[in-house]
Protein backbone atom coordinates (compact mmCIF):
# COMPACT_ATOMS: atom_id res chain seq x y z
CA UNK A 1 0.00 0.00 0.00
CA UNK A 2 2.86 2.57 0.85
CA UNK A 3 4.22 1.69 -2.90
CA UNK A 4 0.63 2.34 -4.30
CA UNK A 5 0.38 5.45 -2.59
CA UNK A 6 4.11 6.77 -3.71
CA UNK A 7 2.94 6.09 -7.22
CA UNK A 8 -0.28 7.44 -6.95
CA UNK A 9 1.67 10.67 -5.37
CA UNK A 10 3.55 10.48 -8.57
CA UNK A 11 1.10 10.76 -10.58
CA UNK A 12 -1.03 13.14 -9.12
CA UNK A 13 2.21 15.27 -9.07
CA UNK A 14 2.44 14.93 -12.87
CA UNK A 15 -1.42 15.66 -13.32
CA UNK A 16 -0.79 19.34 -11.23
CA UNK A 17 2.21 20.63 -13.19
CA UNK A 18 0.09 19.50 -16.47
CA UNK A 19 -2.36 21.54 -15.44
CA UNK A 20 -0.09 24.22 -13.75
CA UNK A 21 1.67 24.30 -17.30
CA UNK A 22 -1.09 25.49 -19.25
CA UNK A 23 -1.02 22.47 -21.09
CA UNK A 24 -4.97 22.22 -20.55
CA UNK A 25 -5.84 19.48 -17.91
CA UNK A 26 -7.10 15.23 -18.39
CA UNK A 27 -4.82 14.38 -21.50
CA UNK A 28 -5.27 11.18 -22.34
CA UNK A 29 -2.26 9.64 -21.01
CA UNK A 30 -3.26 11.14 -17.79
CA UNK A 31 -6.40 9.43 -17.87
CA UNK A 32 -5.35 5.99 -18.99
CA UNK A 33 -2.32 6.23 -15.99
CA UNK A 34 -5.14 6.59 -14.00
CA UNK A 35 -7.26 4.12 -15.06
CA UNK A 36 -4.64 1.65 -14.75
CA UNK A 37 -3.86 2.78 -11.36
CA UNK A 38 -7.56 1.71 -9.88
CA UNK A 39 -7.54 -1.17 -11.84
CA UNK A 40 -4.41 -2.16 -10.35
CA UNK A 41 -5.64 -0.79 -6.66
CA UNK A 42 -8.82 -2.84 -7.14
CA UNK A 43 -7.00 -6.01 -6.72
CA UNK A 44 -6.16 -5.39 -3.60
CA UNK A 45 -8.95 -5.89 -1.73
CA UNK A 46 -8.00 -5.90 2.06
CA UNK A 47 -11.81 -5.45 3.24
CA UNK A 48 -12.65 -8.82 2.35
CA UNK A 49 -9.77 -10.44 5.24
CA UNK A 50 -10.97 -8.09 7.37
CA UNK A 51 -14.25 -10.40 9.12
CA UNK A 52 -12.10 -13.33 9.13
CA UNK A 53 -9.20 -11.63 11.09
CA UNK A 54 -11.87 -10.17 13.37
CA UNK A 55 -13.27 -13.65 14.05
CA UNK A 56 -10.09 -14.98 14.78
CA UNK A 57 -9.47 -12.36 17.21
CA UNK A 58 -13.05 -13.04 18.42
CA UNK A 59 -12.44 -16.54 18.86
CA UNK A 60 -9.17 -16.04 20.32
CA UNK A 61 -10.86 -13.57 22.90
CA UNK A 62 -13.45 -16.24 23.83
CA UNK A 63 -10.63 -18.83 24.52
CA UNK A 64 -8.95 -16.36 26.73
CA UNK A 65 -12.40 -15.93 28.71
CA UNK A 66 -12.89 -19.45 29.32
CA UNK A 67 -9.37 -20.48 30.36
CA UNK A 68 -9.34 -17.37 32.47
CA UNK A 69 -12.86 -18.68 34.05
CA UNK A 70 -11.14 -22.29 34.59
CA UNK A 71 -7.97 -20.77 36.17
CA UNK A 72 -10.18 -19.17 38.63
CA UNK A 73 -12.40 -22.09 39.36
CA UNK A 74 -9.48 -24.34 40.59
CA UNK A 75 -8.67 -23.01 44.04
CA UNK A 76 -4.97 -22.01 45.66
CA UNK A 77 -5.24 -24.62 48.28
CA UNK A 78 -6.21 -27.23 45.48
CA UNK A 79 -4.50 -30.61 44.82
CA UNK A 80 -1.01 -30.98 43.14
CA UNK A 81 -2.52 -32.36 40.20
CA UNK A 82 -5.10 -29.45 40.23
CA UNK A 83 -2.07 -26.76 40.42
CA UNK A 84 0.04 -28.31 37.79
CA UNK A 85 -3.38 -28.14 35.59
CA UNK A 86 -3.63 -24.36 36.76
CA UNK A 87 0.00 -23.83 35.62
CA UNK A 88 -0.79 -25.76 32.71
CA UNK A 89 -3.44 -23.51 32.00
CA UNK A 90 -1.63 -20.33 32.22
CA UNK A 91 0.87 -20.75 30.11
CA UNK A 92 -2.08 -22.13 27.01
CA UNK A 93 -3.44 -18.81 28.32
CA UNK A 94 -0.46 -16.70 28.06
CA UNK A 95 -0.28 -18.07 24.39
CA UNK A 96 -3.99 -17.51 23.60
CA UNK A 97 -3.58 -13.97 24.65
CA UNK A 98 -0.10 -13.36 22.50
CA UNK A 99 -2.39 -14.48 19.47
CA UNK A 100 -5.12 -12.62 20.39
CA UNK A 101 -2.59 -9.67 20.77
CA UNK A 102 -1.17 -10.10 17.45
CA UNK A 103 -4.90 -10.59 15.81
CA UNK A 104 -6.11 -7.01 17.40
CA UNK A 105 -2.75 -6.10 15.70
CA UNK A 106 -3.68 -7.36 12.13
CA UNK A 107 -7.06 -6.34 12.11
CA UNK A 108 -6.01 -2.35 13.22
CA UNK A 109 -3.76 -2.69 10.08
CA UNK A 110 -5.94 -3.99 7.74
CA UNK A 111 -8.41 -1.73 8.50
CA UNK A 112 -6.14 1.21 8.11
CA UNK A 113 -4.66 0.00 4.43
CA UNK A 114 -8.36 -0.32 3.66
CA UNK A 115 -8.92 3.23 4.56
CA UNK A 116 -5.84 4.24 2.46
CA UNK A 117 -6.75 2.32 -0.48
CA UNK A 118 -10.17 4.00 0.07
CA UNK A 119 -8.73 7.47 -0.03
CA UNK A 120 -6.54 6.36 -3.20
CA UNK A 121 -9.87 5.10 -4.53
CA UNK A 122 -11.83 8.44 -3.98
CA UNK A 123 -8.80 10.12 -5.35
CA UNK A 124 -8.85 8.72 -8.71
CA UNK A 125 -12.48 9.43 -8.80
CA UNK A 126 -12.13 12.89 -7.56
CA UNK A 127 -9.96 13.51 -11.07
CA UNK A 128 -12.31 11.91 -13.29
CA UNK A 129 -15.11 13.65 -11.88
CA UNK A 130 -13.13 16.97 -12.29
CA UNK A 131 -11.86 15.59 -16.09
CA UNK A 132 -15.92 15.09 -17.08
CA UNK A 133 -16.53 18.72 -15.49
CA UNK A 134 -13.65 20.21 -17.35
CA UNK A 135 -14.94 18.50 -20.78
CA UNK A 136 -18.25 19.74 -20.08
CA UNK A 137 -17.13 23.27 -19.54
CA UNK A 138 -17.56 25.52 -22.80
CA UNK A 139 -15.75 29.03 -23.30
CA UNK A 140 -17.73 29.88 -26.37
CA UNK A 141 -20.86 32.66 -26.21
CA UNK A 142 -23.47 32.54 -28.23
CA UNK A 143 -24.39 36.73 -28.80
CA UNK A 144 -27.44 36.24 -30.90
Amino acid sequence: MVELSKAYDGMDAENLSLVMSDAGSCPDEMREAYKGFLDEIELVRVADNILPAENLQLCAQAVATRLDGQIKAIGLDASREDQNRRMTLSRVMRSVASLDETATDVVKRMVSLEQKRQRLVSGINQFELQCEAFENVSFSADYK
